[in-house]
């Protein structure tokens, strides 16, 4: 069975090869419609994908200054999109916090601590809890990072959260070294503020960024194979078009001509002399005079043109017949028909 269906796809057209065979049966008009709706396609998937792809790498930008208050940076980053998918994944949504030191405090072991804590309202009673979790470093939803402070410097930090609601708390931190029971531990606490101690933040946040960046793919590769079936159906248009005994310059000559012939001749040449000529008073024959008869015989036909292309036949008279001749391509005067 396996055998006969390779057989029959083998022996029989593929869908590109119907595809192709069935737009070279379309007329002209149809085939030039279709390759502008293609390139059409082409240009739509690439805006989509441009929007996608700037969303996915520009984020949406924050700011925070510390207050003389709680002597701490907060910030309340609100909603947070991405795919609830838990834990730490491709799809985590980014943020990335650019802190600038202004003196810090004048203590050892100071240095500058960010929380992100997965919490709705940043002023809950709560948040003193989960930043103690956040420290420990056991949770994916509640984070903390720390680095030195260097007075003047810009400290980054990145961070990659779950989506949902996070608040962002930036302060000066100082690590001492506690002995209990023997044992000598690290706690971190809030560093005391002197006046002149500050800092500022600027941050982002990629929404949705693994989400935006997928579909910016898919929307470039669909613009990818559109723009490769335009260009083979162009290729197959133009060939077509090659094999036209009528090309488009042959088909514009024809059309110029078929122009000149369709208005006519402007009418014949102007005609020989109005009238018979003047009467003259002959001498009376005589025996003795002979009588001769001048018999002008003409075989062929006169031909004059009227310097429009057109040819008339000229009498023995001077005078023209009304109906207009063309010279063929054998050399031959062929009566003009207004329908050629």
């Amino acid at each position: 069975m396996a055998d006969e269906h390779e057989d029959e796809e083998v022996g029989g057209l593929t869908d590109e090869d119907e595809q192709e065979e069935l737009f070279e049966q379309m007329s002209k008009e149809d085939r030039e419609s279709v390759l502008r709706n293609a390139r059409w396609n082409v240009y739509l998937f690439l805006g989509i994908a441009s929007i996608f792809f700037a969303g996915a790498l520009f984020p949406w930008p924050f700011d925070a200054v510390d207050d003389n208050f709680s002597q701490s940076a907060e910030k309340d980053l609100g909603l947070l999109m991405g795919l609830p998918i838990p834990g730490e994944d491709v799809f985590d949504v980014p943020i990335s916090l650019d802190v600038e030191v202004f003196d810090p405090p004048a203590v050892a072991n100071v240095q500058v601590g960010v929380y992100i804590i997965h919490e709705k309202d940043c002023t809950s009673p709560a948040m003193a809890e989960k930043e103690v979790q956040a420290r420990e470093g056991n949770s994916h939803q509640y984070q903390f990072q720390m680095k030195k402070a260097v007075a003047g410097e810009t400290i980054s930090f990145d961070f990659d959260v779950d989506p949902g609601e996070y608040c962002a708390k930036v302060l000066y931190v100082q690590i001492e070294e506690v002995v209990e029971n023997g044992e000598t531990t690290k706690v971190i606490s809030g560093a005391d503020l002197d006046g002149n101690a500050k800092l500022t933040v600027q941050g982002g946040i990629w929404q949705l960024q693994a989400v935006f960046g997928i579909v910016g793919l898919c929307c470039l590769a669909l613009s990818i194979f559109a723009f490769i079936g335009a260009q083979k159906n162009g290729k197959i248009h133009r060939d077509l078009l090659e094999k036209d005994p009528h090309s488009v310059e042959q088909q514009v000559l024809r059309a110029a001509a078929s122009s000149i012939v369709s208005m006519g001749p402007s009418g014949p040449p102007p005609g020989g002399p109005q009238g018979p000529p003047p009467k003259v008073d002959a001498e009376p024959l005589t025996p003795e005079t002979p009588v001769t008869e001048n018999v002008v015989t003409q075989s062929e036909p006169v031909y004059e043109t009227s310097g429009d292309g057109y040819y008339y036949i000229k009498n023995p008279d001077g005078s023209f017949e009304p109906k207009p001749y063309i010279l063929g391509e054998d050399g031959q005067y062929v009566p003009f028909e207004a329908s050629m």
